[in-house]
Order: structure tokens, then C-alpha cells, then sequence
């Protein structure tokens, strides 16, 4: 039987084989992401080198290798064993930018970019829940863009999970600042209740230019409210109430998002 050492032996000539580093664009105590390129296409790709006993980014690829069939998710390539402790996810590069850069540059956007994204956005959104994947951290910064085209894809599954049912109420840990009012209310969630409210932050941003809520006590009590010098329409607007309701129990439901009138339009 081939032992640890050898295996990580194997992979690492395999990884040097296949894909070469250029520069380094962020690193931290746990992780670094850098730009690299397959040595046989010259395409570009993002090579991540995480440290964790935990292996998520195994897990994370799990899940990418689930979706890799969706094309609003980030493509996986491959995963490679860097030491007992440290291994590496090779994924597609994609976009020039993520959604926060895209919205510092041009946000209020115009409702028909806004549409055009956030449709994409739903699609995504639906397909993980269908497959009881929870992407807990449905935010700009993981939302990569390709403003030539105005596609977009979701990457940074390394915390995601998985959910067994649409009513199980969920207790693991949200960003606070996109969790919904029941998590720190009730401190349960369900993956609809907070796929609908992260969705509905982002579309707020998109149409208004700024975040809908800027605290926990503005989440938890503070209506979300309209704000803008521009005409938005009417049903953008009555969207926005229903995915930001305080009440998990009216909130409309993820499925029921492909079939409202706004999202609805070819054109706004």
C-alpha cells in the first residue's frame, strides 16, 4: 500500500505538471488564492492553497463537482494533496472582477443590468436548493462578473452545507451581515429564508446603490424602504418588501422568485 508521503509526492508532481503559478492576489493565516495557468490550453485559472486539518476545501470541491453542470457556478478542475495538512483546488478563471468592484464602479445599476444579473443570480440559487446545498455566503464578494457579457458565477463554496428538508430549521453559523432577522431573533433559519433575504440584499444594492440595512438592529427592526432619486419600477419595488419581510413565514418563496412579474420581463 502506497504510503501518505508518496501519494502527496505523486500529486504534487501531477499539480507542477499540469499548472503553473504567476502571482499571488490574496493570503492569509489559512489560505492563499493565486492566478495561475494550465501549461497545456495557457488558459488562466484560480489555484487556492488552503491549510486545515478540516479539509474544506475538499468539501468545497465535493460540492463544485456536484456543480459542475450549472453555468452559473465556478468550474472545478481539479484538487491536489500539498502536504497531510495543506491541499489544492484548481478552479476556472473567470470574470475580471466579482459584484462589490462591479457595484463600487456602477451602482445605483439600471434595471435592466439589475435584471439581467439577478435572474442569473435566482437560477443559481434555485439549482443549489434543489440539490440541498446551502451556499451560506451569497454576497458581492463571492459573485464573480464578466462585464463584457454581464455573466456572472458563484464561487467560494468552502463553507457551504447541507440542509435535508426546506422546513428544517438550520443553527450554523451566518455572516451577520447578510443572515436574516430570525437568526438573531430566533436563532434558527431555514435555507429558503436565507437564500431569499441574501438575494434580496443584493438586489436592494443593485437598484439603490447602498445596503439596505447597515446593522443587526437595523435587520432585526428597521423596514426595508425604497431610496432613490432615479423612477425604479413598482413591482422592483413590491419584490424587494416580499424577499425582505422581518417574517420568515411570508417571505416569498425561492421557487416562486422565477415567476414574479418583474423578473418576469424581457425588458424592464
Amino acid at each position: 500500500m502506497a504510503s501518505l508521503g508518496s501519494d502527496i509526492n505523486t500529486d504534487l508532481c501531477r499539480f507542477v505538471g499540469l499548472y503553473s503559478v504567476d502571482r499571488t492576489v490574496l493570503r492569509n493565516t489559512f489560505s492563499t488564492v493565486s492566478i495561475g495557468h494550465s501549461l497545456s490550453s495557457n488558459k488562466k485559472v484560480i489555484v487556492k492553497t488552503v491549510i486545515t486539518s478540516e479539509y474544506q476545501k475538499l468539501k468545497e470541491a465535493n460540492f463544485l463537482k456536484r456543480l459542475r453542470h450549472v453555468p452559473g457556478v465556478i468550474t472545478y478542475l481539479d484538487t491536489f494533496y500539498h502536504s497531510s495538512t495543506k491541499h489544492i483546488l484548481v478552479t476556472e478563471y473567470f470574470g475580471d472582477q466579482n459584484l462589490a468592484r462591479f457595484l463600487r464602479q456602477f451602482a445605483p445599476v439600471s434595471e435592466n443590468t439589475t435584471n439581467n444579473i439577478f435572474k442569473q443570480l435566482v437560477t443559481v440559487a434555485q439549482i443549489c436548493h434543489g440539490l440541498n446545498i446551502l451556499h451560506k455566503k451569497i454576497k458581492p464578494t463571492n459573485i464573480l462578473v464578466d462585464i463584457r457579457t454581464l455573466r456572472i458565477k458563484l464561487h467560494n463554496f468552502n463553507t457551504a452545507c447541507v440542509f435535508d428538508n426546506d422546513d428544517e430549521a438550520l443553527t450554523v453559523s451566518l455572516p451577520e451581515d447578510i443572515a436574516p432577522p430570525e437568526y438573531f431573533t430566533a436563532n434558527t433559519f431555514t435555507a429558503n429564508g436565507h437564500y431569499v433575504w441574501s438575494l434580496g440584499l443584493i438586489l436592494y444594492e443593485m437598484l439603490f446603490g447602498k445596503k439596505a440595512f447597515e446593522s443587526m438592529q437595523a435587520i432585526i427592526n428597521t423596514p426595508c424602504r425604497a431610496s432613490t432619486a432615479k423612477p425604479v419600477d413598482i413591482n422592483a419595488v413590491v419584490l424587494l418588501a416580499w424577499m425582505l419581510t422581518k417574517q420568515p413565514m411570508q417571505r416569498i418563496r425561492l421557487n416562486q422568485l422565477s415567476f414574479h412579474p418583474w423578473i418576469c420581463k424581457t425588458r424592464i
